[in-house]
């Protein structure tokens, strides 16, 4: 089994940790509750201690971002999403890997949405 111990995965609620946790457990066999944070709204991703562990950035420690894109009706959408990311990580001194649900595209949207369709 790969070592993953300090990678994380930060998303934005409870259904989004339960979808991932989910795909961890049935594609890669990984079942470990502390690999997926769920950050409770995208305002709070700047506030995870996670992001600023600094044995977390000397080992290179992966933060895989998983958010909603949102609708530009909502102050949202894909270019609007990315900036605020790009903005956190650059506050924090961090790195970011970065994936918009529901389809990493410039359809907006939320994880319900991709699954509605499934």
């Amino acid at each position: 089994m790969k070592k993953y111990d300090l990678n994380k995965i930060f998303v934005e609620g409870k259904s989004d940790k339960l979808f991932i946790d989910f795909l961890l457990k049935s594609f890669f066999e990984i079942e470990d509750s502390k690999i997926v944070i769920d950050v409770k709204g995208k305002d709070k991703l700047i506030d995870q201690p996670l992001l600023s562990d600094i044995k977390r950035k000397e080992e290179k420690a992966k933060n895989i971002i998983i958010f909603d894109t949102d609708s530009k009706k909502i102050n949202g959408g894909r270019k609007q999403r990315i900036e605020e990311l790009n903005s956190i990580e650059t506050k924090l001194d961090s790195k970011f890997e970065i994936y918009l649900l529901p389809f990493d595209d410039e359809r907006e949207g939320i994880l319900e949405d991709l699954l509605s369709i499934v």
